[in-house]
This record gives C-alpha cells, sequence and structure tokens, in this order.
C-alpha cells in the first residue's frame, strides 16, 4: 500500500528526528542495533561508506555534492576531509540543519530545507553527485523525493544511495510502517543503475548486512 493511501490511517511524524543535541541525534541517525552502538557504528560505517563511494565514484577535481537527508553531516564531513568538494546538506530537521553547521565546521558547506533546495534549483543549481544514506526508507512521498533527486542532478549525474529493501515511516499512530514501496525500483523510473553492492561495514549489525544495500545511479537523459 503506498502513502497516499495510508494517509487516511496515519499520521506522518518527522518530530522523531527532532533532537537538542548532537549526542541524541547521532542515536536516531545511526541507531543502536543491539550488540553494535551507535558510536560504534558512527566510527566504523562512516568512512567505510565514504570509502565505498570514491571507488566507485572519484572526486577528483572541485565538484558540487548534494548530501540528501544530510542529518548532522557524518558523512558532509568525512566527504569534505577527503576532496575537493563544496557540499550541500539538505534535511527536514530543523535542529539537525543546524547542529550540522557546527559538526561539519567548513566553509565548503551549506545546510538547508527541501523547499530551499527546490528553490536553489528552480533558479538553475545543479549538482554533480548526490548521497542519500539511511533516509528514502523513512521519506513517505518516494515518488517526490526520487523526482526532487533527478532535478537536482546536472545530465548524466551521479547518485549514491545506501538503504534498506523495506520502508519505515515514522507515524503518530503506528510507529514505523512500511507502505510496501520499493525504493530502488522508484529510483529506477529516474535512474540507471551503475554498480550495486550488499551492505557490509565493518562492524555492522547482523540484521543490516542481510537487510540493506548499496546503489550507484545515473541520471536518465530523458529524465529533467
Amino acid at each position: 500500500m503506498c502513502w497516499d493511501k495510508l494517509v487516511a490511517m496515519v499520521t506522518y511524524n518527522p518530530r522523531v528526528f527532532e533532537h537538542k543535541d548532537i549526542a541524541a541525534a547521532k542515536s536516531i541517525i545511526l541507531t543502536n542495533e543491539g550488540e553494535v552502538s551507535t558510536d560504534v557504528r558512527w566510527q566504523t560505517e562512516t568512512p567505510y561508506l565514504c570509502e565505498q563511494l570514491l571507488s566507485w565514484c572519484s572526486i577528483s577535481q572541485p565538484a558540487q555534492l548534494l548530501d540528501f537527508g544530510c542529518g548532522i553531516g557524518r558523512m558532509s564531513r568525512e566527504l569534505l576531509a577527503r576532496t575537493p568538494a563544496s557540499v550541500w546538506g539538505v534535511d527536514i530537521s530543523p535542529t539537525m540543519r543546524q547542529q550540522a553547521l557546527a559538526y561539519v565546521d567548513s566553509d565548503h558547506f551549506t545546510a538547508t530545507s527541501p523547499v530551499g533546495l527546490d528553490s536553489a534549483v528552480n533558479a538553475g543549481m545543479r549538482f554533480d553527485l548526490a548521497l542519500s544514506v539511511w533516509v528514502l526508507q523513512h521519506c513517505p512521498d518516494l515518488q517526490l523525493e526520487a523526482k526532487r533527486l533527478s532535478q537536482s542532478l546536472r545530465p548524466g549525474g551521479i547518485l549514491f544511495v545506501v538503504d534498506m529493501k523495506h520502508r519505515a515511516i515514522p507515524t503518530l499512530e503506528a510507529g514505523w510502517v512500511d507502505d510496501g514501496m520499493n525504493v530502488k525500483q522508484t529510483l529506477l523510473q529516474h535512474f540507471e543503475i551503475l554498480r550495486e553492492a550488499a551492505f557490509n561495514a565493518p562492524n555492522s549489525p547482523a540484521n543490516l548486512q542481510h537487510t540493506a544495500w548499496m546503489g550507484l545511479f545515473q541520471k536518465r537523459t530523458e529524465s529533467s
């Protein structure tokens, strides 16, 4: 059942992503998965994903990157330390956007809302590469976000995705809800898939190794 049918039964709850400090924000960005703590995941998964991205898509010259669903900017900070890039972080959470500016602490980083991204794109802004890590599974309108990502990229632009095989939309009435939408299949309406691999970060929880995936996509030439 897609989200437009679920809205009659449940209410989307973006407040689960609102946290007063960075430590609390980290706990929702990378949840404690039983035997593997948030801190361990943060310290091992972040460089692993950055290395995976750069092994698939080298950034050897100044580029405009879009960190879609940036949270407090963990991937943005890692990429800025390794590449000659400028990064726009986009997140629905005002508190995480504010915390991202302090956590990333770079003149080459900007944090904005999805509406702010839309305004920049409407004014002609385009990105060379976008990344979306543990984000699309939580977006209520997956079709909208796939289109937004496509429109944000230049022709031939690249998208790096890490996500779950199921969906987990935060709701007021029923907690985390799976609406049955498929992230990969939805992205394929706007992108070609270039590479795909299982998620296998060091010390990663066993459940993630079985239910998570990574993919590299390229914007379709006919997609606006």
